[in-house]
């Protein structure tokens, strides 16, 4: 597993490839996040409520029970082209989350609030 920071509530992370990295039930709520990408990551049961996510790709993600509400994604692509697949959210808390100019195409919102 490559090296990677410990991942906080409240951090500010630039330019990382997180896909490596275990998010199941992980506390990053107010992280902010800018040009990060995320390919086939598993984030069940994260917290990110109130987390800010300028520029980054999220690539065949899933959220699952996650805590999204007030969360904002500014310029985020979870699309990806080349499988025609997107980002699953399910079970999920998006209360007050906004996704201002990001790519959404073939994603699967389900059963979330």
């Amino acid at each position: 597993m490559p090296d990677l920071p410990d991942l906080k509530p409240g951090g500010v992370y630039t330019g990382l490839d997180l896909s490596a990295y275990d998010f199941a039930e992980r506390d990053l709520s107010e992280a902010t996040l800018t040009n990060c990408v995320l390919a086939d990551a598993q984030l069940s049961a994260v917290i990110l409520q109130g987390a800010r996510f300028t520029d980054c790709r999220f690539t065949r993600c899933r959220f699952a029970h996650a805590d999204l509400r007030e969360a904002v994604f500014i310029r985020c692509n979870f699309a990806d082209p080349d499988s025609h697949s997107g980002v699953e959210i399910a079970f999920s808390q998006l209360d007050q989350a906004r996704f201002e100019a990001c790519d959404l195409s073939f994603a699967d919102i389900d059963r979330s609030s």
